[in-house]
């Protein structure tokens, strides 16, 4: 999982830039999983809020920095809506067996490696649709979000896939998130 330096826009010098980038994967209950290594299903910018947010916790703001410190909880949507700033996280949430009493999967927080300043927070979402298949929930996933809380609109980012997934039954939908603040362009 590389950084990949968008080509297709210029970066005033001493512009510093973040880029969130989604990577899937779809494990069935026997192990097989969709691809041999995860997919790059999005690549693009964060929420205004998260931005906002950052700023926040620049001017020392602790609950913008405890928002931060929580961008952890994953989940998918069957909603194929274009993508916006604006937007605070999935249209349609999907739910998981694992975690049922809400729609998202905590995921483990890591700093990358590499050079670059990066953040990491993965998980896995296994599906609820319980003796149904992905055409018995309302169709295909086709968007992701990441959010600071388990429950509420407060979204990091939200991408749709380039690849939609059609899981059954207790498939395992795997979901890594790098976040790349790039500095010194």
């Amino acid at each position: 999982m590389g950084l990949i330096r968008p080509t297709n826009f210029i970066v005033p010098k001493g512009t510093l830039m973040m880029v969130g980038r989604l990577y899937t994967n779809m494990i069935s209950p026997s192990g097989a999983k969709l691809w041999r290594r995860p997919k790059l299903q999005s690549e693009g910018v964060v929420t205004d809020i998260f931005a906002g947010k950052l700023v926040d916790t620049l001017h020392n703001d602790s609950a913008a920095a405890a928002y931060l410190m929580s961008g952890k909880y994953h989940s998918w949507g069957t909603t194929a809506g274009a993508e916006a700033a604006t937007q605070t996280g999935c249209l349609a949430e999907l739910y998981e067996i694992t975690n049922s009493d809400t729609n998202r999967s905590g995921g483990t927080q890591t700093e990358g490696s590499g050079g670059y300043k990066m953040y990491l927070t993965s998980a896995n979402f296994t599906c609820v649709y319980a003796h149904k298949t992905a055409s018995d929930h309302g169709g295909t996933v086709k968007e992701w979000c990441l959010y600071c809380n388990v429950t509420g609109a407060l979204g990091f980012d939200r991408a749709l896939l380039v690849t939609p997934l059609e899981p059954d039954v207790s498939d395992i939908l795997t979901s890594t998130y790098e976040l790349t603040v790039i500095s010194g362009t």
